[in-house]
């Protein structure tokens, strides 16, 4: 003989409608708790960032102030590279940021507004000896947020990429935003592991 299960009684639906509502509460605490910690830092270090793959970008040792500067190749936005050591015999501004650094945000027009200020002849007017190079680093995203960042803050300097966050690690970043600055002679002059101004920028330079 089949039997059917008599329907709960009004005391047992109560309870799993309650279970249930007690579970959704639960993963929407649970959504929102990571929503939440997705949003942009104060500073964001490399490890917290997701790698974008690609290859490209390599660095052979380890940048220390007051020595010279580890040759790296850096990869472009547009697939070719560019070598530090190509570079030498003038001043080097590498800026590390990434678009889930809020502070990279504010930071990017500061360093446009020295960029523009020391481009063509402009290093010489401010009292350099040798021309100024300015190249801001993407570190661990894929291209696409980079390429939005960089529209967003509307810089016209050189940008690269550091897919795997090897670049900045060797440069001695922390925590983004992260910018070095290596003289003519391709000693580094300063690792400056936080946002920086258009002030401290000029300072960090020696502009006059």
């Amino acid at each position: 003989m089949t039997t059917t299960a008599a329907p709960p009684s009004r005391p047992g639906r109560l309870i799993i409608l309650g279970t249930l509502c007690s579970l959704s509460v639960a993963l929407f605490a649970s959504w929102w708790f990571v929503a939440r910690d997705a949003q942009p830092s104060d500073t964001v270090s490399p490890e917290q960032l997701v790698s974008g793959g690609g290859t490209g970008s390599s660095i052979s040792g380890e940048a220390t102030e007051g020595q010279p500067a580890p040759d790296a190749t850096f990869l472009t936005f547009d697939g070719s590279t560019t070598k530090l050591s190509d570079l030498r015999g003038r001043t080097v501004v590498i800026n590390f940021w990434a678009s889930s650094c809020a502070p990279c945000l504010a930071e990017m027009p500061a360093i446009e507004s020295v960029f523009r200020q020391l481009d063509g002849n402009g290093w010489s007017r401010a009292g350099l000896g040798a021309p100024v190079e300015f190249l801001g680093v993407d570190v661990s995203e894929a291209s696409q947020p980079g390429r939005a960042m960089i529209r967003k803050t509307g810089v016209t300097y050189p940008q690269a990429r550091d897919p795997k966050g090897v670049l900045v690690q060797g440069f001695g970043g922390i925590a983004l935003p992260h910018t070095v600055v290596i003289g003519p002679d391709g000693v580094v002059k300063t690792l400056h592991n936080k946002a920086v101004d258009a002030g401290e920028l000029r300072a960090l330079l020696g502009v006059t």
